[in-house]
């Protein structure tokens, strides 16, 4: 069995953060909504950064992933480190 999923867009950025102020909401934790939209908005504007992903249960958005990159083996040494001293 496979579990639909894609990329996370800017146009998901309300489904994405209302899903993570679901989460956030399980554990009693405040989510500041312009934060995370920020937070998303910067992620999915910068494929350095990482990316999201939607997973789908019968055509609906069930959940997220969120992948963040901060090394690279290439490199041995931090992303952002990298990205100033090519």
């Amino acid at each position: 069995m496979t579990t639909p999923t894609r990329r996370a867009t800017l146009d998901d950025i309300p489904v994405l953060v209302d899903m993570m102020w679901e989460f956030y909401e399980e554990a009693d934790y405040a989510l500041d909504r312009e934060w995370a939209t920020a937070s998303f908005s910067a992620l999915l504007r910068n494929d350095s950064l990482g990316g999201a992903w939607i997973v789908f249960h019968e055509g609906e958005p069930a959940g997220y992933v969120v992948l963040t990159v901060r090394y690279s083996m290439e490199s041995g040494q931090s992303h952002l480190r990298s990205l100033k001293n090519p």
